[in-house]
């Protein structure tokens, strides 16, 4: 950020020309070119990309292959890539970039330019100097693993030197942007982050690893939350427009970020509580520190105001949230941090650039539509489009570390668990989350079972493509198309004893555990095991599970990957003739899930009426988890 420039500018004739006819170009479905766009400015102003180096031609729009983006990408040594083809690249997988060096130059794309569809582009390990330009990405599956750019520098690795510009990145899974690990040397410029997926609906999100990222000029809209959500290093986010996000949920900073807010523009939307402060810090304990400057939101019309406005601290004690408004001011930097400089406008004018320039060389309908939008203060996030709102109130429950913990119970504080008569009812629609088929219907896993033999497999869906998986399979689950979790006993490829518990394995054939979520430390026939599903729209972040009759219980309980931690949801008396397995009077819990993941249905005995169905809303919980580690990368 430009701190002599960051509350007024200074317009020569040249700068004006170009802002009368920004503003008088409106919605051209082609944004200007980009050589009448600023440079490249920021921290990741230094990426070279990969010059020097050959040009490498895409010539056709095919996933793999000769003359493919992804053999493009592959390539080893700096490389230009340009596009000999315009139209849509439909990915089956993401486009994974292990290689330094290389420029992405989607502005060459002839015609109506280039989409990448249903996956997005992950830059993993040791992965410098990289620029993307006008590119459209339009994810449309993948759970955890759908966002549209990652940057992952972790297992050793650092991403460094990134310029991203003028792309439009819309629809993801997980997040629309994330770096996580060692990421620095970062700028975000020009660029459309919209409409994260349902019901998951992010952003942008960088762990405590992250540092040096400039985020200016760019457009968030129609993002649940994290619009961006940020921790680490230093950051400067400036001159951008950020647009409809679900209650206050807008901008979150914590894990020790030192941050820059200047100039940006919020404008409330339709899913949006104008009347509630947006910005939310986190994490005093570790240093994070606000600069607020012009910046324009629902209680700062005019961005002159008191920019403290602006800012709420939820404040975690005794298992609640306490609302701190305005937020303490130790979170409140008197001066500007020191950043790479970016030309910055006040709020109202760069405002007008962003919507009038931001994306890619030429727009497709999603753009033109998310900008109308905008101007119109319509539309709604996608996930409140499919899905309720989020709890703004966060729920008191309880954790355990242990799953022993779950079972005892001590001091739980379970949620309400309703009998319903109708559980099919248009206002509370419970449906099986089914686990025979990956998420995107391309495999299912088939048992085969005879005397003395007992193993899962995968199968593709036209019944080739067989793969083993493991022996004594249990009741399992699909994390995303690549990767199960099963119940069983089984050994890590470090070497350690095999144990039993729930463990995480990739469809690649080899029949190894990849990794052990929980151990089921209980000797007591199959008191360990349960029905596991992953609760959907959370990227993999929450499992639901049950447990087998043990004494005369049933256990309900939620585990969180990122924290884990177990949340109990129910203890259940039984009939005690269920611990023996009489199938007469045998009814497991069975959770299943909503197609939103927020409400969960199980069948049981507890009120002594035979198999009743019940209910619990489990989606305050999902809202406010217990807080990941993010200094743990």
């Amino acid at each position: 950020m430009n701190q002599n420039k960051s509350s007024t500018i200074s317009v020569n004739g040249g700068l004006a020309t170009m802002l009368c006819s920004v503003l008088l170009a409106g919605f051209a479905s082609a944004a200007p070119d980009s050589k009448a766009s600023p440079i490249a400015e920021g921290f990741g102003a230094r990426a070279a990309g990969g010059k020097g180096g050959r040009v490498i031609e895409v010539a056709n729009l095919n996933d793999r292959g000769p003359g493919s983006l992804r053999e493009a990408l592959s390539a080893r040594g700096p490389r230009i890539i340009r596009f000999a083809v315009e139209g849509t690249i439909a990915l089956d997988s993401p486009l994974v970039v292990t290689e330094s060096q290389v420029t992405l130059d989607g502005e060459t794309a002839p015609g109506q330019g280039i989409t990448v569809r249903h996956h997005g582009i992950h830059f993993r390990g040791n992965c410098k100097d990289i620029i993307v330009r006008h590119l459209r990405i339009r994810v449309t599956t993948g759970g955890s693993s759908g966002d549209c750019l990652l940057f992952w520098g972790l297992d050793g690795g650092t991403v460094e030197r990134v310029l991203v510009e003028h792309c439009s990145l819309m629809g993801a899974t997980d997040e629309n942007v994330n770096t996580w690990g060692q990421v620095h040397d970062v700028t975000f410029q020009w660029t459309i982050i919209a409409e994260g997926q349902p019901p998951h609906s992010m952003g942008w999100l960088s762990g405590a690893g992250s540092d040096c990222i400039t985020i200016h000029h760019c457009l968030f809209a129609s993002n649940a939350d994290r619009s961006p959500r940020i921790a680490g290093g230093i950051y400067d986010v400036v001159n951008n427009v950020i647009y409809n996000w679900v209650h206050h949920n807008a901008s979150k900073i914590g894990g020790g970020a030192r941050v820059n807010l200047v100039n940006n523009t919020f404008i409330a939307g339709p899913q949006s509580t104008a009347t509630e402060a947006c910005i939310l810090p986190e994490d005093p304990d570790q240093g994070t520190q606000l600069h607020l400057a012009g910046n324009v939101t629902p209680l700062t019309p005019t961005g002159a105001e008191n920019q403290w406005l602006n800012v709420t601290y939820w404040q975690p004690k005794d298992g609640k949230w306490i609302e701190r408004r305005p937020a303490p001011e130790t979170f409140l930097a008197a001066k500007p941090f020191a950043v790479a400089p970016v030309v910055t406008q006040s709020a109202k004018e760069a405002c007008e650039l962003v919507l009038a320039r931001a994306g890619a060389r030429v727009r497709d309908a999603d753009d033109l539509r998310v900008l109308q939008e905008v101007r119109n203060r319509a539309g709604k996030t996608l996930a409140v489009r499919h899905a309720p709102p989020q709890s703004a109130v966060r729920p008191a429950y309880t954790t355990y570390t242990n799953f022993n913990q779950v079972l005892e119970g001590r001091g739980a504080r379970y949620p309400v668990l309703t009998r319903i008569s109708d559980p099919g009812t248009p206002e509370r629609p419970v449906c099986f989350f089914s686990r025979g088929r990956n998420p995107s219907g391309t495999r299912f896993i088939a048992f085969v079972k005879a005397e003395g033999l007992n193993e899962a497999y995968s199968i593709g869906s036209d019944g080739a493509d067989v793969r083993y998986l493991y022996r004594w399979p249990s009741h399992h689950a699909w994390l995303d198309d690549n990767r199960i979790f099963d119940f069983g006993h089984h050994r890590l490829p470090d070497g350690s004893p095999a144990r039993r518990g729930y463990y995480l394995f990739k469809d690649d054939g080899t029949g190894k555990a990849k990794g052990l979520l929980w151990p089921v430390d209980v000797n007591d026939g199959y008191g360990g095991d349960g029905h596991g599903s992953f609760v959907p729209g959370t990227g993999g972040d929450w499992i639901v599970s049950d447990t087998y009759a043990m004494h005369g219980f049933q256990h309900l309980f939620l585990f969180h990957r990122p924290s884990k931690r177990f949340v109990p949801l129910a203890k259940l008396k039984c009939d005690r003739r269920m611990d023996i397995g009489d199938g007469e009077h045998r009814v497991d819990l069975h959770p299943r899930l909503s197609r939103d993941g927020r409400t969960v249905s199980i069948d049981a005995t507890h009120e002594g009426l035979g198999r009743q169905m019940c209910l619990m809303d489990i989606g305050p919980i999902l809202d406010h988890p217990p807080k990941p580690q993010l200094s743990g990368e």
